[in-house]
């Protein structure tokens, strides 16, 4: 069962997720920060410009409790990877100094496969 942010849990296995008591384990997922930096690339503003933009891995604090006991089982942040540097980056304003990698349902599955023990 997941509980809290769930922009990047909602992308996980149907068989990874519980709305019942029928649940082992209990996940709460605070809300989504900047992670490692994966790779920076250089891009041309709006006025002709070149920038460099970090993108990071997105990182998630979690808890884990085994449902029948309580017991906290893990504390740690995860670690998102994903697609960075694409070929056209969108964005308001001026050029991001760093932004997030866009992660795949697999990068996901990766990210949380050792909270779950999966």
């Amino acid at each position: 069962m997941f509980v809290g942010d769930t922009e990047y849990t909602d992308k996980l296995p149907e068989e990874w997720r519980a709305d019942t008591p029928d649940a082992a384990l209990v996940v709460c997922a605070d809300e989504t920060e900047a992670g490692d930096v994966v790779e920076t690339c250089r891009y041309r503003d709006h006025e002709g410009r070149i920038g460099s933009v970090r993108f990071n891995k997105l990182a998630v604090r979690v808890k884990a409790y085994a449902l029948r006991t309580g017991r906290l089982v893990t504390d740690r942040t995860v670690q998102i990877g994903g697609e960075s540097c694409p070929g056209t980056l969108g964005y308001f304003g001026a050029l991001p100094s760093r932004t997030a990698v866009t992660p795949s349902d697999a990068d996901v599955r990766d990210a949380f496969g050792p909270v779950v023990g999966r």
